[in-house]
């Protein structure tokens, strides 16, 4: 199958055939970084021996904790793996929107893959969380623009008017 991938169980063991019944040579820790040189029947082989490909996630594939959201850190650092030992490839300014290919726990922090590396969620609003300041609100002047995103540079994807009743889930100061 091939590719980089990170482990995403607590500790992985690594066995010397691709069984549950292989004799145990090692393990890996979460968030390490693995090549798969092959899989069969759920199992991959990596240079240190073959481990369950259930606790493998593949660098940039939609996995099933996909979500998307809204950067709220001024600036968030891009990093290469999920983890802050991992080398900076890029940043994030805040406002801006993100899709998470999939979420992972590492070491007590969540972290999202991006198609470009790996994000803290720590500092991501997730679309549809609510939060401590959300909250019934009343629009107050005519054709408020409703935005995909904080901010004006955003499209605009429909109008509100003075007397509409919303429902805001996360306040954002941009700019």
């Amino acid at each position: 199958d091939g590719g980089t991938y990170f482990i995403t169980a607590s500790e992985l063991n690594i066995r010397d055939s691709a069984s549950a019944n292989g004799t145990r040579v090692g393990s890996y820790t979460e968030g390490t970084k693995v090549t798969i040189l092959e899989t069969k029947n759920g199992w991959g082989r990596t240079d240190k021996g073959w481990i369950s490909m259930d606790y493998a996630y593949k660098t940039g594939a939609k996995g099933e904790d996909s979500c998307k959201g809204i950067v709220t850190a001024t600036t968030l650092h891009i990093r290469s793996g999920p983890g802050t030992g991992y080398d900076s490839v890029g940043s994030v300014e805040a406002g801006k929107r993100v899709e998470i290919l999939e979420r992972i726990s590492v070491n007590g922090s969540t972290w999202g893959c991006l198609s470009n590396g790996w994000i803290s969620m720590d500092y991501v609003y997730v679309d549809g969380t609510k939060t401590e300041n959300s909250g019934p609100a009343t629009i107050t002047g005519d054709q408020l623009n409703i935005r995909s995103g904080p901010g004006t540079g955003y499209n605009s994807v429909g109008t509100l008017d003075s007397g509409d009743v919303v429902t805001v889930h996360y306040q954002l100061k941009v700019g």
